[in-house]
């Protein structure tokens, strides 16, 4: 993979909502556009701590910062 294509990563991202029982959550799936790699998540806050991640990674930071980490829906 050249430089600059490891600099952005790239999804496609699915949600869909599931009811257990009377709660309704958030799933969701990614899908990389360049290896075609597939990760779940039971909710929108673990697909929120992956993107924390990856954006991590490629800044070259070991492990993420997570005191700031939110993500709304």
């Amino acid at each position: 993979m050249s430089e600059e294509k490891q600099r952005y990563h790239s999804f496609l991202l699915r949600l869909w909502q599931v009811k257990e029982n009377e709660h309704t959550t958030w799933r969701a799936s990614l899908e990389s556009s360049h290896t075609g790699e597939r990760w779940g998540f039971a909710d929108v806050d673990a697909l929120c701590v992956f993107l924390h991640e990856q954006t991590a990674i490629l800044a070259g930071i070991d492990r993420p910062d997570r005191s700031s980490e939110t993500c709304q829906v």
